[in-house]
């Protein structure tokens, strides 16, 4: 994730990465196996006090584990706190299409 100033309180840039569900023993023992996906997706972040903010990840899901599933829509809500070189922060990930799922999320980043 890289974000630009686009405003005094609100930044804005892309996202990518690499999600990965484990699934547990009860669904792998009727035949599921573990989902994984890259989110291409704009993120932004509105700060409501410098250290403090809420934001949102918008995109799309592309499916890696195989299947017949290629994706789907991606989201994920989150509020934060950061300091100069780092930032802590919760939100609720999820991935939409045929089949919807998703997990609630703890993240910390670096900043460089």
């Amino acid at each position: 994730m890289h974000l630009w100033n686009v405003g005094e309180k609100f930044q804005v840039g892309p996202t990518v990465g690499l999600q990965n569900y484990f699934l547990k023993s009860d669904y792998k023992d009727a035949g599921f196996t573990d989902f994984n996906y890259i989110p291409l997706a704009a993120s932004g972040q509105y700060f409501i006090v410098p250290e403090f903010f809420i934001g949102a990840d918008l995109g799309y899901a592309l499916t890696t584990s195989g299947g017949e599933d290629a994706g789907g829509f991606y989201y994920m809500p989150k509020i934060g706190y950061q300091q100069q070189i780092w930032e802590l922060f919760g939100g609720y990930r999820a991935v939409n299409n045929d089949v919807n799922f998703g997990a609630i999320n703890l993240g910390f980043n670096f900043k460089f």
